[in-house]
């Protein structure tokens, strides 16, 4: 792992998550169960060449007062550089809204938060936006449990019915020292 990613981790990991309940939320909320630092991977397609590219990953989320608003704080390492970029999730009564720094929001329709088990299951996603200058239909689910994250997006371009793979994040939670 490059020294520069590994940095990032020790920094993230370092600080103190929050121990009582998020936002004046309960623990069993969605809050709680993705609020705190996860690392892992996000492989994408290149929508230029269709070839699957996997870089590290760490995410730290999170959760603003209410319960209903997350901060998405994500560091690639990407072969050249460690990237870095921030996205505020907001939900809504059966809307789920990305709106990363510096770019227009994305409103999705969700399905699966009546379902959700002490914040852990399955939220599915489905909306519109773009991809390579041409429009798409998106799909992505999030699956959260305790220790796992996973966040998989599919697409298809605007009158056609095939599903493609577009990226899938895979996280592990990182634990905080008990100390803390």
């Amino acid at each position: 792992m490059p020294a520069t990613l590994a940095l990032a981790i020790v920094a993230l990991a370092s600080q103190t998550a929050p121990r009582d309940p998020i936002g004046g939320q309960t623990p069993g909320t969605l809050a709680a169960a993705l609020g705190g630092v996860w690392v892992g991977t996000l492989e994408y397609r290149d929508v230029q060449t269709d070839k699957r590219v996997r870089l590290a990953s760490i995410l730290r989320v999170t959760p603003g007062p209410s319960g209903q608003s997350f901060t998405f704080r994500y560091i690639y390492d990407d072969p050249a550089k460690v990237i870095q970029s921030t996205s505020t999730v907001r939900i809504g009564e059966g809307t789920y809204t990305v709106s990363p720094e510096g770019e227009p929001s994305i409103q999705y329709r969700m399905n699966g938060m009546n379902k959700l088990n002490g914040g852990f299951g399955t939220l599915t996603l489905e909306g519109e936006t773009s991809e390579d200058g041409r429009k798409v239909d998106v799909r992505t689910l999030i699956r959260v449990s305790a220790q796992n994250l996973s966040i998989r997006r599919d697409s298809r371009f605007e009158g056609t019915k095939q599903w493609k793979f577009a990226s899938d994040y895979r996280y592990s939670r990182v634990q905080q020292p008990a100390n803390q």
